[in-house]
């Protein structure tokens, strides 16, 4: 879901002129791009990103396009003359608009959440604050949430895309505030992604930009996704720095385990509890939105509940967990539970773990090892690994390799990487459960020799010489 991708230096002033000629307001030129945006069903231009733009800051190949489609011109139309010498740096940029997409479909509520945030920014010149909650419970969606809103600079680390070590997130986050704050880089410096000095330099000078209302905001998600082994052993999780200047922030998403890092400004943790009447109103409201979709219903009226008694059930079912009602709601709409009474649903997201792992076959006798292994390189490979791949490596058949695909398909994410399709596991939470001892004893499976497939056969392959 993480790309590479260039930002460009669109030139403010031709931008300003174009929407002048076409008679348009900010206002209008962001309402224009929402009309356009919901035919496509493509992400909108925000007045701020269109006031930001003006007044120099770059912008990604998709903004400049549908920026320049709203005018009726052409994207290279926006661009700065010397465009081309700012590749070097643009280079280092990941895109996750996929992903923010992908996590803030049907968001709804946490406002609990986005008010400690806050409060903890209205209260302090700078610092950290930390979103903590177990897996599923929607860490990843407020991150995203909070950057959809509010467009700051930020990096989601994604360990099943391998894009969690701390010489990628540098090289991305130096790139995106030399960009946005227009610093006087035109490269990034070889020692940048090697600590965190570079780093360190760049805050003080966006700091030193800032009016006193203004703060400079850096959202980074699931620190615990991190690769430990990518840093110095005694640095702070991806050379973080212990101090932040004044104005600057860092908001970050984890789970409710000590992150060793040493912190000598203002700092603070909220955890989300899944039992909390905050989190599960939460819960409820998305189960509202929820039950209009026609399989539902459906399910619903053939169980003869009313849709209060849905929802009050699957509140309930969920144990507080959104990754459990991602899996269990899409699964009542397409059928596969249409014989089963609500109170025979799993209830919480590791019971559905087992249970989709159950009806899948892999506890029958004999164990069904051929698709259990390669359901495990899936789980343990650190890149998306390609159907061919799977093959060559699993030594199984290509239609065996299919069948697992096809019957793991809710828990894979795809993405087309050099016109290859290639599969993930698109949440942290399913490879913690396929680690975990007794489902590693009852599978018959090594991780060791699994990892040893990865490491002897695949690496060379997908990574190269990394």
């Amino acid at each position: 879901m993480g790309k590479k991708m260039r930002k460009s230096r669109v030139d403010g002033s031709k931008l300003r002129m174009y929407r002048e000629d076409a008679a348009f307001s900010i206002e209008e030129l962001a309402g224009e791009t929402v009309k356009r945006a919901a035919a496509e069903k493509k992400k909108p231009i925000s007045e701020k990103t269109i006031w930001r733009i003006e007044h120099g800051s770059g912008a990604q190949p998709y903004t400049i396009s549908r920026l320049a489609d709203a005018l009726g011109i052409e994207p290279k139309d926006l661009l700065k003359e010397d465009e081309p010498s700012s590749t070097a740096l643009s280079e280092n940029l990941y895109s996750f608009e996929d992903f923010i997409e992908d996590r803030t479909k049907n968001f709804v509520g946490r406002k609990f959440v986005f008010d400690a945030i806050d409060e903890f920014l209205r209260n302090h010149d700078s610092g950290y604050f930390f979103v903590r909650g177990d897996p599923g419970i929607g860490k990843s969606s407020i991150a995203a949430q909070l950057v959809k809103e509010r467009e700051c600079i930020h990096h989601f680390n994604i360990r099943s895309e391998g894009i969690n070590k701390a010489n990628i997130f540098l090289n991305s986050i130096c790139s995106q505030l030399i960009i946005d704050y227009e610093l006087e880089y035109s490269l990034l410096p070889p020692e940048a992604p090697e600590d965190g000095r570079f780093l360190n330099k760049l805050l003080k000078e966006v700091s030193s930009k800032l009016n006193n209302k203004e703060k400079a905001i850096i959202v980074i998600d699931a620190l615990d996704e991190v690769d430990t082994n990518s840093f110095q052993s005694g640095a702070n999780m991806l050379y973080l720095p212990c101090d932040l200047p004044k104005g600057v922030f860092i908001i970050a998403t984890t789970r409710k385990q000590p992150i060793n890092m040493r912190i000598e400004c203002a700092q603070d943790k909220f955890d989300i509890e899944h039992d909390s009447d905050q989190n599960l109103d939460d819960i409820q409201e998305y189960l509202k939105h929820k039950i209009k979709d026609k399989g539902i219903l459906s399910y619903i009226k053939k169980q003869k509940f009313n849709k209060q008694s849905f929802v009050k059930h699957m509140k309930k079912k969920s144990q507080g967990n959104f990754m459990y009602l991602c899996y269990v709601l899409p699964e009542i709409e397409n059928g596969a539970y249409k014989d089963l009474g609500l109170e025979r649903l799993p209830t919480g997201l590791e019971n559905y773990y087992k249970d989709h792992w159950c009806r899948m076959g892999m506890m029958t006798k004999p164990l069904p090892k051929e698709k259990i292994k390669i359901v495990y390189i899936l789980s343990e490979a650190v890149e998306p690994v390609s159907r061919v791949l799977l093959v060559n490596f699993s030594k199984e058949d290509a239609m065996t390799v299919q069948n697992v695909i096809d019957g793991w398909n809710q828990f894979l994410h795809k993405q087309e990487i050099n016109n290859q399709m290639r599969f993930s596991v698109y949440h942290d939470s399913f490879r913690g459960f396929l680690s975990k001892q007794e489902i590693v004893q009852a599978a018959e499976v090594s991780i060791e020799g699994i990892n040893r497939i990865i490491g002897d056969n695949l690496y060379e392959d997908l990574y190269g010489d990394e």
